[in-house]
C-alpha cells in the first residue's frame, strides 16, 4: 500500500481479522497501527490477513506455508467498488468473472480461469458469493422478458 491512509481504510473493512503494519518511522501512523511483532512472529503470519506499506518489503522474509497468495492491495478499493455496484444484479458468468479479474486483485493460476467454487472462496473475504439463478419475471419494463428462463449469476451477500 502506498501509505497509512490506505491501511486505515483496510482496517475499516477488515477489522480485527487482519494485521496492519506501517514503519515505526512513519510519524503519522507508525504508532497507531500494529507493531511488526504483532503481525509476524518467527516469519509466520499472526492473523489471517496482513496489510502493509512498502516498509515490509525491505528485508523481511515470510516463510508461512499457509500463505496461498499475495493480493495486490493497491487494487482492493477498485474491486470493493465494483462489487457494490454489481451486487444482486443478473450477469453472465463471463461478465461477472471479467469484472472481478479486471481489478487485478486475484490472479489466475497459469492463465487458467477459476471455477465458481474457487472464486467464491476468494470472494468470501468481501462477504459475497456468486450464485446461479433465474430472472422469473414474465414482464420487465413493460415488455415481455426475453431472459425469463435464462440462467444468470448474481453476487449476493452472506
Amino acid at each position: 500500500m502506498s501509505g497509512g491512509d490506505d491501511l486505515v481504510k483496510m482496517k475499516e473493512l477488515f477489522g480485527d481479522a487482519a494485521g496492519y503494519y506501517c514503519s515505526e518511522n512513519n510519524a503519522r501512523y507508525g504508532k497507531k497501527l500494529d507493531s511488526l511483532e504483532d503481525c509476524l512472529k518467527d516469519r509466520m503470519l499472526q492473523k489471517r490477513f496482513l496489510f502493509t506499506t512498502k516498509a515490509i518489503g525491505m528485508g523481511i522474509e515470510i516463510k508461512d506455508r499457509t500463505l496461498k497468495q499475495s493480493i495486490s492491495p493497491y487494487r482492493m478499493p477498485v474491486l470493493v467498488d465494483w462489487i457494490k455496484e454489481h451486487l444482486n444484479q443478473p450477469m453472465k458468468w463471463k461478465d461477472l468473472y471479467t469484472g472481478i479479474m479486471i481489478s487485478k486483485v486475484f490472479a489466475e493460476y497459469r492463465n487458467r480461469p477459476m471455477k465458481p467454487t474457487t472464486l467464491n472462496k476468494k470472494l468470501a473475504i468481501y462477504g459475497v458469493q456468486a450464485v446461479l439463478g433465474r430472472d422469473k419475471k414474465r414482464v420487465k419494463d413493460g415488455k415481455a422478458n426475453e431472459n425469463r428462463d435464462v440462467l444468470f449469476w448474481f453476487l449476493v451477500e452472506f
